[in-house]
């Protein structure tokens, strides 16, 4: 008799803290929405800030010379690019920020995946402006010197918010 009040009372207890636990998961849960939506313009300017400067260092020391010269990227080097860019905007980002964004894209891949997906773009689109203004001849002045450094055409086309 004793056995099956006993058996009893831990079903009993088993489903109270069931209960309790998935409320419990679901206010954290909640709590981490809140936080994430009240220092959403933070976390995104903090991100925005690292991705710019991510970009800009990827650019001059891996891309410029070759865009300049006007050869393409070989694909295990933007491959080796997009890597070097994703650590370093998480590297600039730190760990608490980089927590944020994967709650708010749902997975560390996808927020891979949405870093990499803005670098080609913005690379791209770097590439074609770059490449428009050699062929414009906008690079050299009347006296045929060149009067502009990759770093000029790099400064106001830095990657917006994608």
């Amino acid at each position: 008799m004793i056995t099956i009040i006993l058996v009893g009372f831990l079903i009993l207890i088993s489903i109270v803290s069931f209960i309790l636990l998935r409320f419990l998961n679901k206010w954290i849960s909640i709590k981490e929405r809140s936080f994430l939506l009240d220092h959403y313009q933070e976390i995104i300017s903090t991100f925005e800030q690292a991705k710019i400067i991510a970009y800009k260092k990827v650019w001059q020391e891996e891309i410029a010379v070759e865009s300049v010269s006007g050869f393409n990227i070989k694909a295990s080097k933007l491959k080796t690019t997009q890597n070097k860019y994703v650590r370093l905007v998480t590297q600039f980002c730190g760990p608490a920020i980089i927590n944020d964004l994967e709650l708010m894209h749902g997975s560390i891949d996808s927020l891979i995946l949405f870093l990499i997906s803005g670098f080609i773009a913005k690379l791209n689109e770097d590439e074609q402006l770059l490449r428009q203004t050699i062929v414009d001849g906008s690079l050299e002045d009347e006296g045929g010197e060149g009067k502009m450094f990759v770093s000029d055409l790099i400064g106001p086309t830095l990657p917006s918010s994608s």
